[in-house]
């Protein structure tokens, strides 16, 4: 996306990865993060599935959204199944049938739950949208979350290893456009659940950047002529076609968790 940006908009550039690992959050004094980074001058612009949000709109200037997303909620596949009901495994198990029914079938189930534990990058707005919603389920979503800041990885990248690594224990939220890029790549990760929200991605500059009107129109010349759906394409996996024999089981109310072994 930058290169294509900087061929329409005619500038050079270099990147460098954010110091502290994080999107941007005040502290109610300063800003961590890419956010941070712009209002100190050691940043031009922060290129990332980063929001756009009203606190950070009145301490930086945005660019035209690049792409339109929303929240999700990822999650570690259940166990494969094949038709005839067997595991699919070399062991001894694998000779009996077995049922693994989740105790989360849905967003609103966690809150009526214990077994599976939940959280959002920290600091991250999408933790801020919970914290702040006036939708009382979400509300509570983010009070728990809030209550237990262990479950608040750092980053992107270190919430969906645990998810990998908690055997269905831990779920994730996070934007669903990365979801997308990790279930594509991923048949042990899917995503739990319908869409939150609605958000828009955008390249954060600082206030009144001189460049701001040639970024703009480079990002509409560049939807306009389908190159950010093309960008897309090129660097999102395609879907594996995982097996998905117990998704529906995810889709049912399965409220309680059961192992049963069938002779």
């Amino acid at each position: 996306l930058i290169r294509n940006l900087a061929e329409l908009a005619q500038f050079k550039y270099t990147i460098h990865l954010v110091k502290d690992s994080m999107y941007g959050r005040s502290n109610g004094e300063t800003w961590n993060g890419m956010i941070g980074e712009i209002i100190r001058n050691e940043a031009d612009l922060a290129l990332a599935d980063l929001t756009i949000t009203s606190k950070r709109e009145r301490v930086v200037d945005f660019s035209y959204p690049y792409l339109t997303t929303a929240i999700g909620l990822l999650a570690k596949r259940p166990p494969y199944f094949d038709r005839s009901g067997e595991q699919n495994s070399t062991d001894s198990f694998s000779k009996k049938r077995t049922m693994f029914i989740h105790p989360v079938s849905s967003i609103t189930d966690l809150i009526d739950q214990n077994e599976v534990k939940f959280g959002a990058v920290n600091y991250g707005s999408t933790l801020q949208y919970f914290t702040n919603s006036l939708d009382v389920t979400y509300k509570r979503i983010g009070e728990i979350m809030m209550a237990n800041k262990t479950l608040l990885p750092k980053s992107n990248a270190e919430g969906i290893d645990r998810v990998k690594n908690s055997n269905g224990k831990y779920m994730f939220f996070m934007v669903k456009t990365t979801i997308e890029y990790y279930t594509g790549i991923d048949c042990d990760l899917m995503q739990l659940g319908g869409d939150i929200s609605r958000h828009s991605l955008g390249l954060a500059m600082p206030i009144n950047y001189h460049m701001k009107t040639k970024i703009n129109l480079g990002l509409l010349t560049l939807q306009e002529n389908g190159i950010l759906d093309d960008l897309k394409k090129k660097w999102f996996p395609k879907p594996k076609e995982c097996n998905s024999y117990l998704d529906a089981v995810y889709a049912r109310n399965a409220l309680n968790l059961v192992s049963n072994s069938l002779q």
